[in-house]
């Protein structure tokens, strides 16, 4: 009996490689927009604390120069949360981004591996329509100098 061999097998490997390689990628790639979450949430804590304080100094009497510092302050924490939530929304377009990569990747396993069954079935029945005509080859072989009497 012939043993089915796929010729694409190494296209095969290649694909099942890429698809563990991609979802790596996602996997980092969610790390890194949680870590931007986590930073942008920080900076906005930050940002509303430094508000509170800046409020807390207007209504006291305070002189110029901590106004000043806290007013420089403040626009810092406005820019820090601006950066973090940028690189939030960064993160997340790269992690969709990675999600659509790991959604082509198993696609194209998916479709080697069905095709890989196609080839199989068709071989299969190749396989099974030789049996029969060596079947019938030995049966006519064996019988032809039989003759039926009636």
């Amino acid at each position: 009996m012939k043993r089915f061999s796929f010729r694409l097998d190494s296209v095969l490997k290649y694909r099942d490689f890429q698809k563990t390689k991609v979802a790596g990628e996602l996997a980092h790639a969610i790390r890194l927009r949680v870590n931007a979450l986590e930073q942008m949430v920080q900076a906005r804590e930050t940002l509303q604390l430094t508000e509170k304080q800046l409020q807390v100094l207007l209504n006291q009497p305070a002189k110029m120069g901590e106004l000043l510092m806290m007013q420089s302050g403040l626009v810092v924490q406005r820019e820090s949360a601006q950066a973090a939530l940028s690189a939030y929304e960064k993160a997340a377009d790269e992690e969709v981004a990675a999600r659509q990569r790991v959604l082509a990747a198993q696609r194209d396993y998916e479709s080697m591996v069905s095709l890989k069954l196609k080839h199989r079935a068709e071989a299969q029945v190749e396989l099974d329509k030789e049996e029969e005509l060596a079947m019938d080859e030995f049966v006519r072989s064996r019988f032809q100098g039989v003759g039926v009497a009636t």
